[in-house]
């Protein structure tokens, strides 16, 4: 323990898990930082701050631990596992702020024991006094039960540049981590593990968050991005083991998903209305879902009904050269993102697309074509046997073929499996049904 730092146990705390250490944490508290009506605050009041210290033992109160104007604390025990503070009152939180920046609060773990709308931190300000809320620290912290894990910005002020270092959200009825406002941003939550939470990580307003190396398991939605402010995520190195949807993501985000796993989920992807890459991922058994902008690249989906995808598929409208063709082509992956036409044909005019089942067709994910009628003779797209054409995010007849006699009538297909097998409609104009026949 640093020669200056306060030890809870020096104003009476006994961490017996029976007697009530409210009154006595909160001493330590009042003296490390100052009191409601007598913060050190942001100004030159936070020379005066100390840091708390929590022995080993497990700590019991009945009223929150309040932190007012607070900059640069360091709150500390002796790890998750041998420092506890919990709470057995309903409707009770175990920390809450109102202006905290620049801090650091590690190695304890948090238990709201109680039902009602309790959260094991509740980061917040009001707007006022000298200190605000941002750019402050979580590490090795157990964060369990209640309605909220780490509340973050839910009385509208602020909450940006939080770091939240191998942390762990448990059995958090709400939400494990929870962003309540247009300025909660900036939110990076490295390592750690959600697990058995309404929703592991939910953003009813906020943005600019980096998820990275996180497990997920039996939550009932692992991510939810319902207001993301117009900004941009990266969900990394995730693997999740819940049963429902990992990814969950509304309109006004670009979001990148790179490198996750899910092992065996109903969704990877949920009502998704933002525009998302996903790259280098693994589904044993999810599914998207959306109607916005998606990128597939070097993914695999092993549910052969993963894609209900209803929107475009892949990034921006080819800017090479149309080329026409006015008899039957065999198309290859070095004329990815050609788009081709029919005019001065004289009769109908096939496109094969790369098939997966010669290995000289083989193709990688990502590999697409656009098709124009120019002229008025049928442009028939064609999969090969065994292979499958998808449009507007359903399936068509396997071997199905793609047709229309519409002069103006456009198509793009994108490949979405390495080899060839899948091909999905990332953008429609005309009017083609599903099975790709013009109505």
């Amino acid at each position: 323990m640093p020669e200056r730092a306060l030890n809870v146990r020096d104003f009476g705390a006994t961490g017996d898990s029976v007697t009530d250490d409210t009154a006595a944490i909160q001493a330590a508290l009042d003296a490390a930082y100052g009191t409601k009506d007598n913060p050190h605050g942001g100004s030159e009041g936070r020379y005066a701050n100390r840091a708390v210290y929590f022995p080993n033992g497990w700590y019991l109160i009945s009223k929150p631990l309040t932190l007012h104007e607070v900059a640069g604390a360091h709150i500390y025990g002796e790890g998750r596992l041998s420092t506890c503070i919990q709470t057995n009152t309903p409707d009770t939180s175990i920390f809450v702020t109102n202006g905290c920046m620049y801090s650091r609060f590690e190695r304890l773990s948090l238990t709201v024991n109680a039902p009602g709308n309790g959260a094991a931190f509740d980061l917040n300000w009001d707007g006022t006094g000298t200190a605000s809320l941002q750019s402050n620290t979580f590490a090795d912290i157990s964060f369990g039960g209640g309605s909220y894990g780490l509340k973050i910005g839910a009385g509208g002020s602020m909450g940006s540049e939080i770091l939240i270092l191998n942390c762990y959200f448990a059995g958090n009825a709400t939400a494990g981590l929870y962003l309540g406002n247009y300025n909660a941003i900036s939110v990076s939550m490295i390592g750690g593990n959600i697990a058995q939470c309404g929703k592991g990580v939910w953003v009813e307003v906020g943005g600019c968050c980096k998820l990275d190396g996180i497990g997920f398991q039996l939550n009932d939605i692992d991510i939810h991005i319902q207001n993301g402010a117009q900004d941009g995520w990266l969900i990394s190195n995730c693997r999740t083991e819940s049963e429902n949807v990992f990814l969950m993501a509304q309109p006004d985000s670009t979001i990148a998903v790179i490198g996750c796993a899910q092992t065996g989920g109903k969704y990877f992807l949920h009502e998704c209305g933002s525009k998302i890459s996903v790259i280098n991922c693994y589904s044993r058994s999810g599914k998207i879902h959306g109607s916005s902008s998606l990128s597939l690249i070097n993914s695999r989906f092993d549910n052969p009904d993963w894609n209900q995808w209803y929107g475009s598929i892949g990034s921006q409208l080819s800017t090479k050269p149309v080329a026409s063709r006015t008899t039957n082509t065999s198309l290859t992956a070095a004329q990815s993102g050609t788009i081709f036409d029919n005019i001065n044909a004289n009769d109908e005019v096939v496109f094969q697309l790369p098939r997966d089942a010669d290995t000289s067709y083989r193709i990688p994910a990502g590999t697409w074509y656009g098709f124009y009628v120019g002229a008025d003779n049928v442009v028939r797209v064609r999969a090969g046997m065994g292979a499958v054409i998808r449009m507007g995010g359903s399936v068509s007849l396997e071997g199905g073929d793609a047709i229309s006699d519409m002069v103006g009538d456009y198509l793009e297909l994108m490949c979405l499996i390495d080899g060839g097998a899948v091909w999905a409609a990332r953008s429609m104009v005309g009017s083609w049904d599903v099975a790709g026949t013009r109505r």
